[in-house]
């Protein structure tokens, strides 16, 4: 969800990397290091699916961009986790990430609709 956000208010550059440094430290402080480089380009992926050129944060795009990240979080995942343990543990861990997408989404989505109510973008000229 803060990664969403980072995407929707900050320039494309500096979002892909505070959400790539910040994954990746969050997954080697909890003890998750081998994840911690696929993290790193899955998060910079999710900045991709939104923009930070509305007047804005939840516009069409960006509610779009939630999908968008379903897909990229649950198939990097999916992925990372066939290549470090097998597609039997991959297929267990699909429904974590599918939620952790989906949570993120609908947090992401009252969040950016109470920031825009306050026109957080107006009072920091973002």
């Amino acid at each position: 969800m803060f990664i969403y956000l980072l995407a929707c208010l900050l320039p494309l550059p500096y979002a892909m990397c505070a959400a790539a440094i910040g994954g990746a430290v969050a997954d080697i402080i909890a003890g998750y290091a081998v994840y911690s480089v696929f993290t790193f380009v899955i998060k910079a992926l999710l900045c991709l699916a939104f923009t930070s050129a509305t007047v804005r944060i939840l516009s069409g795009r960006n509610i779009i961009g939630c999908l968008i990240c379903l897909i990229i979080t649950t198939g990097g995942y999916f992925l990372t986790d066939t290549l470090l343990f097998g597609t039997a543990a991959a297929l267990g861990a699909v429904i974590f990430n599918l939620l952790q997408a989906v949570v993120s989404g609908v947090v992401f989505v009252v969040v950016a609709g109470i920031l825009d109510k306050i026109g957080i973008k107006k009072i920091f000229m973002l």
